[in-house]
């Protein structure tokens, strides 16, 4: 039997998923031949598989330079990078497949991905628009390109993108998502929330869930017990459990199931009945409905958000911090987060550095306060020199603790993070600190926002510009201050 013969009933195993048998059979190969390209390559496809990605990296590295003109070779290189957002050679192996066979669409398709991802925009444009060319009936390359659009900054031509990737395939959740949150962005609300809704057939976004009871769509509730579930981030939780008083004066009793980590915070929100936690076991109840679903089910617009805070620390913990803290000075008092969750799709456009924070040392008559958790926290033991800087963080072991603090603070300043919302959420003035492509929630051109009366935006001009963010921030606290003086 040649080689030949053997590798393609080895894909044939590999093919109906009994990876072991396939493997073998590769081996067996290799064995004879060592540096039989399509057997390097083909156990790499069982090492991707099997999510063992540097396994996989080196195997199709050795498949190259056995072979160094197979397109394909390259292309299936380029796509573990970007799996392993080693950008850069992610983009350095799908250029060379794309060289070598210039109508290889998926190469064209990782190829934008890379490129987006790594904020070259109009490079990934430019792919998108050449696997289209080559394929134009494919939803994926238009929801993608859509992306990059999108975050470059052409809305109606991303608006065009996501519309045609749904236009071929109207099941596509990835496709009608993406024109919800575009829409949502513009504030075109009456359209994106229905669009938005198809967030919960994207397993990514939302963890389904198998929930019996039907759900409520907004009817009079006459007494009956409603269950509100929480999903995707903390941030997404605070922001919109403003709709539970909402809900229980619909003459209902509520209940909200959340994380561990919200609950004790979110028993200071009015018309609550009852918490219970993310793994509990449900009580009765006679309707459900996600808690980022009501937005939609209370048809609401940027004029009719129910903007008042919502959330109330415990009294006790307030003037526990307010003790600790000790008498107020002339000084204000700021509290500082400089950095959202490393796990967060967007993390790496919108964190910061805390040596980034360097022009607010400027400002003898402030007292600054760390609120960052997790690992960019251990930045705090290096302040900038010449600024007065308390770190918190080792007592703040939940959001009660978070809340109760800021509720001692003049104001906190921060990134894109689940903190923003918990501080709008208690009437805190919070400055936001924005990436060039914003969130949905925070629209375009403004700065501040219909969600929080006492946020303020602050925006970068062009992407990755915090210097100049961060500059209008310190001219913003000199001016207050000359206002108070």
């Amino acid at each position: 039997m040649t080689h030949r013969q053997r590798l393609e009933i080895g894909f044939t195993h590999h093919r109906a998923g009994r990876l072991g048998e396939a493997e073998a059979i590769y081996r067996q190969v290799l064995a004879e031949q060592p540096n039989h390209p399509e057997a390097l390559q083909l156990l790499a496809g069982v090492a991707t598989l099997q999510k063992q990605y540097d396994t996989a990296i080196d195997l199709l590295k050795q498949a190259i330079a056995a072979n160094p003109n197979a397109a394909l070779f390259h292309a299936n290189l380029g796509s573990l990078y970007l799996q392993a957002k080693q950008l850069d050679e992610s983009i350095a192996s799908l250029e060379r497949a794309v060289q070598l066979d210039p109508k290889l669409v998926p190469a064209y398709y990782n190829l934008g991905n890379a490129l987006s991802d790594k904020g070259e925009f109009d490079r990934a444009a430019a792919a998108f628009r050449a696997g289209i060319s080559l394929n134009p009936n494919w939803p994926e390359l238009h929801n993608s390109m859509g992306v990059a659009l999108r975050n470059w900054g052409k809305h109606d031509e991303a608006l065009a993108a996501f519309r045609q990737s749904v236009a071929l395939q109207p099941d596509y959740p990835d496709g009608h998502w993406n024109l919800g949150i575009t829409l949502l962005l513009l504030g075109d609300y009456s359209n994106g929330w229905p669009e938005y809704e198809w967030r919960r057939k994207i397993a990514e976004i939302v963890q389904p869930r198998n929930i019996a009871k039907p759900e409520w769509n907004g009817e009079p509730l006459d007494g009956k017990t409603i269950l509100l579930h929480a999903e995707q981030g903390f941030g997404d939780t605070l922001q919109f459990i403003r709709y539970a008083p909402l809900v229980a004066k619909r003459n209902a009793k509520v209940i909200v199931e959340c994380p561990l980590e919200l609950a004790n915070v979110l028993r200071g929100v009015e018309g609550i009945d009852r918490i219970i936690t993310r793994g509990d076991s449900w009580p009765s109840y006679d309707l459900q409905s996600s808690i980022m679903s009501l937005p939609l089910k209370f048809g609401t617009t940027p004029d009719t958000i129910p903007s008042h805070p919502y959330l109330s620390p415990p009294p006790d913990r307030i003037a526990a911090w307010r003790d600790r803290l000790g008498n107020p000075d002339a000084r204000r008092r700021i509290g500082l987060i400089w950095a959202g969750r490393p796990e967060h799709t967007n993390d790496r456009r919108r964190s910061m550095r805390f040596d980034q924070f360097v022009p607010l040392a400027e400002i003898k008559s402030t007292r600054f306060f760390s609120l960052q958790k997790g690992p960019a926290s251990s930045q705090a033991a290096n302040p900038p020199p010449g600024m007065d800087l308390s770190d918190c963080t080792p007592d703040l072991y939940d959001f009660v603790e978070t809340a109760s603090l800021i509720a001692n603070l003049d104001l906190v300043i921060c990134v894109d993070t689940s903190v923003a919302h918990l501080a709008g959420a208690i009437g805190k003035p919070v400055w936001l600190l924005l990436p060039h492509a914003p969130d949905w929630r925070w629209m375009l051109n403004r700065t501040d926002t219909p969600w929080y009366p006492t946020m303020r935006l602050f925006r970068q001009s062009t992407p990755g510009d915090w210097a100049s963010v961060m500059a209008n921030v310190t001219r913003a606290i000199v001016a207050q201050e000359n206002e108070l003086r």
